[in-house]
């Protein structure tokens, strides 16, 4: 038999581990920009959150005022006094507390970002959008074999595995190949000047046949430490194949729920835009004040950026499913 020697059989390992580092090193670099593009997205939407915050802060103020002036005249009592006061500081907190948030969630990424200078922040950008369009074009919605296939083709401990077997199964052939009759050919070229001319160069040819008889056992321990060792890895891989589809039912099972949440967040910020234009008509006819009718305004960009979060959220549990399965 042919057999492969030891710096070849290295190679061959080599070559398996390599192409699998290459794939897991392109999956590192997907999941890194989803980890980026995600706290980017959650820069933006804290930044919206802050300058409502400083609008409600400011609408409180002027609330206050007008209350300690109406208080002053005998119009409020002691009750509407504490209110406004009380309304002003839970604007205050509620300002700082987003603030904080931000500055650390900035600093965070731009440690990990590595960013040098100033960090801009902006909606306006043809990157985000079609990061956004390819996240919104990509379908999860699988069928339970097509979800197998994919694990099985693309999950890299499933390759690890699967390529550890197969490797394993090759070095069982080589084993018991070991164990057969071993046949070498060998020649040799001679010239000898002594002899006539005609018989002075001449070809060597042969063959050479040898067999073990008796080896203590050795060939049949190592064969069955090889199927051992498969038998360990077909195992592994079936287990680890049943942990992998209980991980994704659990991302699906999240992103069932946060597919509700949307549909929950679509139908209040629906409510509020028909609510805003009913105000919006009392705004312009006289009935409301500028500040009620820029607490209802704040209102609905508050239900927008529930929306947009809600979407945001959906839209990564997407991508963390199609990365999980290779597709992305």
């Amino acid at each position: 038999p042919l057999l492969p020697t030891g710096a070849e059989r290295s190679l061959l390992q080599l070559d398996g581990r390599i192409r699998l580092a290459e794939d897991d090193l392109a999956q590192a670099r997907i999941r890194k920009e989803i980890e980026w593009v995600s706290a980017y997205l959650n820069l933006l939407r804290l930044q919206e959150r802050i300058q409502d915050a400083q609008a409600r802060y400011r609408l409180a103020l002027e609330n206050l005022a007008s209350v300690e002036f109406q208080a002053k005249m005998g119009e409020a009592g002691k009750e509407q006094l504490l209110a406004a006061q009380l309304a002003v500081k839970e604007a205050e907190l509620q300002e700082k507390q987003l603030l904080n948030t931000f500055l650390q969630a900035r600093d965070s990424f731009i440690l990990d970002t590595g960013i040098d200078g100033e960090l801009l922040l902006t909606k306006d950008s043809d990157y985000l959008r079609g990061f956004l369009e390819r996240a919104d074009a990509i379908d999860i919605e699988l069928g339970t074999e097509e979800i197998e296939r994919l694990l099985r083709d693309n999950n890299l401990q499933l390759r690890q595995l699967k390529f550890s077997r197969e490797y394993a199964e090759e070095e069982l052939k080589w084993q018991e190949d070991e164990g057969k009759i071993k046949v070498d050919t060998f020649g040799n070229y001679n010239y000898d000047a002594g002899l006539p001319e005609e018989y002075r160069s001449y070809w060597e040819l042969g063959v050479g046949v040898s067999y073990e008889f008796y080896d203590s056992g050795e060939q049949k321990l190592a064969v069955e430490g090889i199927e051992a060792r498969i038998e360990n890895l077909e195992r592994e891989y079936a287990h680890t194949l049943e942990r992998l589809k209980q991980e994704l039912a659990a991302m699906y099972a999240q992103y069932r729920v946060d597919q509700m949440a949307l549909e929950i967040r679509a139908l209040g910020l629906e409510r509020t835009r028909l609510q805003a234009a009913l105000y919006r008509e009392q705004y312009e006819n006289g009935l409301l004040s500028d500040n009620h009718y820029e607490e209802i305004v704040l209102a609905l960009r508050q239900a927008e950026q529930d929306y947009k979060e809600a979407l945001d959220k959906v839209r990564f549990d997407k991508l963390k499913i199609a990365l999980f399965l290779g597709i992305y």
